[in-house]
């Protein structure tokens, strides 16, 4: 179990003890829904598998982002942090992705051969070149899966996140422009004055703390609604394709 430093629980546990107590839960929470094999005869149809599929590589690649995130504010790195973050938040948004698109095929049960279409599309585009088989698709906009997970925490009633903004903020302090370099600067003039290094922001710590609870707090719900969709819908789609 990874667990905050004590002096980041001392530095910002009076306004983020309950977040980081989440975060801390996440291994458990982690490992009673990944599956560490996954075949496609243990589902009852091709579409089922297709999600539990994306759902547990998603999970894995959450996972292993949450992992990381706290090891990097343990070291006071936050812009490992925002990097980390931002990932977490796009992974979720994948996520988001499906959700929607299963609430829209419950609505709609005739279109499980575009859903299932749009699952490939999630799982197998990339710009990458590879040769084993998988279908060729560009990548979906990474801005889409920004707009379904804001979307999908509203249904799953956590209300608005401010997912876009926190994704967009991190953007700034991801790429080496005016924010992401004066990161760690303390000064109010841009590029004068005494630099702190490592990049320590307790301001920035704070903010990422709760957006990665926030994004945390999607994917668990996410994952939930999804693993309830298989149980209850998975069945009725074919258990093959044509």
């Amino acid at each position: 179990m990874i667990e905050f430093h004590e002096k980041i629980k001392q530095a910002h546990g009076d306004k983020a003890a309950a977040e980081m107590n989440f975060l801390e839960e996440h291994p458990q929470w982690f490992r009673l829904h990944f599956r560490p094999a996954i075949e496609q005869p243990d589902f009852p149809s091709v579409l089922a598998f297709y999600v539990a599929a994306h759902m547990n590589a998603a999970l894995a690649r959450a996972s292993t982002l949450v992992g990381g995130f706290i090891s990097a504010i343990n070291e006071r790195n936050v812009l490992v942090a925002i990097l980390i973050g931002r990932a977490h938040s796009e992974t979720v948004g994948s996520l988001a992705t499906v959700y929607l698109e299963l609430k829209r095929l419950q609505a709609r049960p005739n279109d499980f051969k575009q859903a299932t279409a749009a699952l490939l599309h999630l799982m197998c585009g990339t710009k990458l070149k590879v040769h084993d088989g998988l279908p060729v698709m560009e990548p979906l906009n990474v801005m889409k899966l920004i707009d379904d997970a804001e979307r999908a925490a509203r249904d799953v009633g956590l209300g608005e996140l401010g997912l876009r903004e926190m994704y967009e903020h991190r953007c700034e302090y991801t790429h080496p422009n005016c924010a992401g370099l004066n990161l760690g600067l303390e000064s109010r003039e841009a590029f004068s004055g005494k630099y702190e290094y490592p990049l320590v922001s307790a301001e920035l710590e704070l903010a990422e703390i709760k957006g990665m609870f926030a994004s945390d707090a999607l994917a668990r719900r996410l994952v939930e609604g999804v693993e309830a969709w298989i149980v209850s819908d998975g069945a009725k789609y074919p258990s093959y394709l044509s």
